[in-house]
């Protein structure tokens, strides 16, 4: 029995080894729920308004999509980092500064030029978005954030290619 306790003590800790000693997560997996809570939040907002300025069917249910999917996301994340043991992941981030400039320049665009801010906007955050879930999949030292990471990386490449089709189809558009 005395060498059991030493056992189930070294494979306790061993489990968490994406923590330090002291049960925190790492600086890798806060920053990146952090960027993520943030991120998922920012999209749905910003496809908010799109559904509010928009005259275009396709950024419109692009939009849609936008809340459906990254309102699932934001679930999901949340009942992980609740689930998760790791004391100290945020489990609701607010929008950073970027975001509300961003958010405050689509409430502001004209009306001829919300879609192509609102379009240019999330293409640029799925990219980084993309790289990032794709990174933390792959890298991430959390095995509950890891798998969060994993299952909605393909989700957000998918997003990456319909917004990339819908700037290409409004530059065609844009040219005629």
């Amino acid at each position: 029995m005395k060498i059991l306790v030493p056992i189930f003590a070294v494979a306790a800790l061993m489990g968490g080894a994406a923590f330090a000693q002291n049960g925190s997560p790492s600086s890798a997996t806060k920053e990146f729920v952090t960027k993520a809570e943030a991120g998922t939040h920012f999209e749905v907002e910003a496809a908010k308004v799109a559904l509010q300025q928009s005259k275009n069917p396709a950024v419109k249910s692009f939009a849609r999509m936008m809340i459906k999917d990254h309102t699932k996301a934001g679930h999901m994340l949340q009942a992980t980092v609740k689930s998760d043991k790791a004391a100290g992941l945020p489990d609701d981030t607010p929008l950073d500064n970027q975001q509300t400039q961003k958010l405050d320049q689509l409430k502001n665009a004209q009306a001829g030029e919300f879609d192509k801010q609102y379009v240019k906007i999330m293409l640029d955050d799925h990219q980084e978005d993309a790289q990032d879930f794709d990174d933390y999949a792959k890298n991430g030292d959390d095995a509950k954030i890891k798998a969060f990471a994993r299952k909605t990386a393909p989700v957000i490449r998918k997003h990456l290619k319909t917004v990339q089709a819908l700037q290409t189809k409004m530059d065609r558009s844009a040219k005629l």
